[in-house]
């Protein structure tokens, strides 16, 4: 098993590999380099599925002490990309169902973890969740949809 550090660096490595699905994503709010964006690293967890930590900062509340929604939507649907990401695979969300079950609080680190359900290219189905103190705060449920169009990146 690699270790933390091991991982983050392999990542960055192909993150910066403009050829691989990851390295066309390299600019995300979610997972990217940006510094204002969430930081979220994301390992293996299993054969189809990944996984990572996540500190809930109080600049992504809505309402006190309680992370916005669209921040929660926005963590599963990185979870959910980086599960086809990390196998190579860009696509884009088609459709994403998400449920609140419980507020997600400001102040704690919370796992995220997606996995891949069925897979039948070009469409792809995954299913992601949070959970805070081992409780599941939100889950989704999504259809991703293979998005080679990216390869060509003359037009950014």
């Amino acid at each position: 098993m690699r270790s933390l550090g091991q991982a983050q660096a392999a990542k960055q490595l192909y993150a910066e590999d403009t050829g691989s699905a990851a390295g066309l994503h390299r600019d995300c709010f979610a997972c990217g380099h940006g510094e204002d964006g969430l930081g979220l690293v994301f390992d293996l967890s299993g054969v189809d599925a990944v996984s990572a930590e996540w500190f809930c900062e109080e600049r992504f509340q809505s309402y006190p002490g309680i992370i916005h929604g669209g921040i929660i939507a926005t963590v599963l649907d990185c979870a959910m990309t980086n599960c086809l990401l990390i196998k190579d695979i860009p696509a884009v969300t088609a459709d994403m169902h998400i449920e609140y079950i419980e507020p997600l609080w400001v102040g704690s680190v919370v796992t995220v973890s997606a996995s891949l359900v069925r897979s039948r290219s070009p469409l792809f189905m995954l299913d992601a969740k949070v959970v805070q103190n081992g409780r599941v705060s939100a889950r989704a449920s999504a259809k991703f949809m293979r998005a080679d169009i990216w390869s060509d990146t003359s037009h950014v």
